[in-house]
């Protein structure tokens, strides 16, 4: 099961839930400790009452074992919407990002080496990521990146030039459609796609489900239709 986090739900909102839910099937806290089964019910019951007075440590564990307990939504409880599938989980956290496609896919040698170690290649090759421009028109998003990228070019991105230098950039708009390849004054270029090397054994991957489901980053390439 995959979590997203939709909102925070403080302990006093989770206890009021917790409270409801006692009442409406009408459990007392000794009816709860037995429900989640604990070795010792005088342990149960110290553990409940601190929680619920004052909460405690382990809130996250303590609150998933009440919640399962009482059959209560776990949206509900813990502001987080429940995947099953690694995709689904993928496409709802999905945000419209900008990534720079950078001379070379990895450091050579020297300080490049140490400097991809501790930065790393994500790091180095996103810009930004863009929530607000969820559900907006392409053409807004584009020009909204295009700001961007006029602004990524005036900053000195010295730590990570053991990449080269800046080709172009690949914008990923939507998690199902193809990255968007622009040049780097901002300008969608026509006859370009996005793909990657990381992988020798794989087809161009353009969309950004490919890019979400990869435990390792990938490094945009730019290459002529």
């Amino acid at each position: 099961m995959y979590y997203a986090k939709i909102k925070n739900v403080s302990h006093a909102e989770a206890v009021q839930i917790i409270s409801r839910a006692l009442t409406d099937q009408n459990l007392s806290l000794r009816d709860l400790v037995k429900r989640i089964r604990y070795p010792f019910e005088s342990k149960g019951m110290k553990e409940l009452e601190g929680y619920l007075l004052n909460g405690c440590v382990d809130e996250i564990q303590v609150r998933t074992k009440i919640g399962a307990a009482l059959g209560i939504d776990h949206e509900l409880l813990h502001g987080e919407r429940a995947f099953e599938k690694y995709e689904d989980y993928c496409r709802f956290i999905f945000v419209p990002y900008l990534a720079r496609i950078p001379e070379k896919t990895h450091a050579a040698s020297g300080s490049g080496k140490s400097f991809a170690y501790f930065g790393g290649l994500r790091r180095a090759c996103i810009v930004g990521k863009y929530s607000s421009l969820l559900d907006k028109p392409l053409e807004n998003q584009l020009k909204f990146i295009k700001l961007r990228i006029d602004e990524d070019q005036q900053v000195d991105t010295g730590r990570f030039r053991f990449l080269g230098a800046t080709l172009g950039f690949a914008f990923y708009f939507d998690y199902d459609q193809p990255a968007i390849p622009l040049s780097v004054d901002g300008n969608v270029i026509d006859d370009y796609v996005i793909t990657y090397d990381e992988n020798p054994f794989c087809n161009i991957l353009l969309k950004a489900s490919n890019i979400a489901q990869s435990e390792r980053f990938m490094v945009p390439r730019l290459i002529s239709k």
